[in-house]
């Protein structure tokens, strides 16, 4: 009787630990540490546009194409940096 209450015990405690350890597991994978697009897109957005045009020329190089003269336009930036973000993925 005390042995199957021990088994039952032991039982309930391995289950117990499974179902923690999975749920750290899938905790852990659901946490990115690299930006989505659309959150890329937002962060460069609320750039003005001396940050983006400092962006640009500071990471052109990066582009795999002649890049010319950098834009002056707001959304001509964002693009362009976006392109530059995608080239560092």
């Amino acid at each position: 009787m005390i042995e199957s209450v021990i088994v039952g015990i032991l039982l309930i405690l391995v289950v117990l630990t499974y179902i923690t350890k999975s749920s750290k597991k899938e905790d852990a994978v659901e946490i990115s540490t690299e930006p989505t697009f659309e959150e890329q897109l937002k962060t460069f957005t609320s750039m003005t546009v001396p940050q983006l045009k400092q962006h640009v020329n500071e990471n052109k190089d990066k582009l795999n194409e002649p890049m010319g003269r950098v834009p002056t336009r707001k959304a001509d930036l964002v693009e362009t940096s976006l392109r530059i973000w995608t080239q560092e993925k």
